[in-house]
């Protein structure tokens, strides 16, 4: 399975893709942090194409436990394996 169709695997997430000023793809889940701790940090991946840009962002969240609409009665927590 590609890195894209895994994130995308995750069902009611929206994937955000956009364009850096430095014309590479970036990606990331919408209203999404990764829980370090008591912190919750946000992140992205980046690529020369959607599908490197998908791989990268995997690689930073694997293992990690994500955190959807943090702050609201939505809030969701999700551990990436």
């Amino acid at each position: 399975m590609s890195a894209s169709q895994r994130l995308l695997s995750l069902k009611g997430k929206r994937l955000e893709v956009w364009v850096i000023p430095s014309g590479e793809f970036a990606v990331s889940f919408q209203d999404c942090e990764i829980k370090q701790g008591m912190f919750l940090l946000s992140d992205f991946g980046t690529g020369k194409t959607l599908e490197s840009a998908c791989e990268n962002y995997l690689e930073k969240i694997m293992g990690q436990t994500l955190v959807f609409n943090a702050g609201t009665s939505r809030r969701e927590e999700v551990r990436v394996l």
